[in-house]
C-alpha cells in the first residue's frame, strides 16, 4: 500500500496555526520553534498533522511515541510504514507505503541553474539541454532528491555518479524506480521505490 497526501499551506489561516501548533505533541512543538520563517513553520506543521492523521487513519496512532530520527536525521516510526515528506513554497506532500520510498517536490522558480551543471550526470545534463531546460532541470531535481531521501544519505552523495534521466536508475547495485503521480501547474514531483509501485493512492489532505 501506497499513499500520497498533498495540501496548500495557505488553507490553514494565522489563527488556525496557533491552535494546530498547540495540538501538537510537545516533541514536536519543540522541533518547530527551532523555524523562524513562517512558511518553514507553516510547511512543518501540516508535515506533522499529516502523519498524525496516517497513524490515526491506519488505527496505529499509539506509535506516535516511537518517533524518532536515525542516523541520517530521517524521521521514522518503529513498527509502521515507511513515510516521506517534502514541501515547496505552497505545498505539502507526504507519503506512506510498505516500500521503502522517498519524495520531493520542487516549485519551478527561474533561476541561473547553469552552474549546478557539472555537479550532474552526463546523460541528465543532455536531458536538460534538449528541451524546456527549467522544467526538465526540475524534474531531473526532484528524482534525484526524492532517490536520495529515500536511501537515508540526502545530498552528501556525489550526484554525478546518479543518472536519474529515465524513470528507473541503479544506484549502489540496486534497481530504483521513479513515479510522478501528482501533476500541479507549476511544480514537479517524484516517488522513488525500489519496487515498482502499480497503485498509488493520491488525495488532498482534510486538514479540518
Amino acid at each position: 500500500m501506497t499513499k500520497l497526501l498533498y495540501c496548500n499551506i495557505n488553507e490553514v489561516s494565522d489563527t488556525n496555526l496557533k491552535l494546530l501548533i498547540e495540538s501538537l505533541p510537545e516533541f514536536f512543538k519543540s522541533e518547530i520553534k527551532r523555524y523562524r520563517n513562517y512558511i518553514d513553520v507553516k510547511s512543518r506543521v501540516i508535515g506533522k498533522l499529516m502523519l498524525i492523521h496516517s497513524l490515526r487513519e491506519t488505527k496505529s496512532e499509539n506509535l506516535l511515541d516511537y518517533w524518532f530520527r536515525d542516523k541520517n536525521n530521517k524521521p521514522s516510526i518503529k513498527s509502521w510504514f515507511n513515510f516521506n515528506i517534502s514541501h515547496s513554497h505552497d505545498l505539502v506532500t507526504f507519503a506512506y507505503s510498505d516500500e521503502l520510498i522517498g519524495i520531493d517536490i520542487e516549485k519551478n522558480i527561474d533561476f541561473e541553474y547553469i552552474h549546478i551543471l557539472p555537479c550532474l550526470h552526463n546523460d541528465e545534463i543532455s536531458f536538460i539541454k534538449s528541451g524546456n531546460s527549467i522544467e526538465r532541470f526540475y524534474e531531473i531535481w526532484v528524482k534525484k532528491e526524492a532517490l536520495l531521501k529515500a536511501d537515508g544519505v540526502g545530498i552528501t552523495a556525489d550526484l554525478r555518479n546518479i543518472n536519474v534521466s529515465l524513470n528507473f536508475t541503479r544506484f549502489k547495485d540496486e534497481m530504483w524506480y521513479f513515479h510522478n503521480v501528482l501533476d500541479i501547474p507549476g511544480y514537479k514531483f517524484s516517488l522513488a521505490s525500489k519496487q515498482q509501485i502499480c497503485n498509488i493512492s493520491v488525495g488532498h489532505f482534510p486538514i479540518y
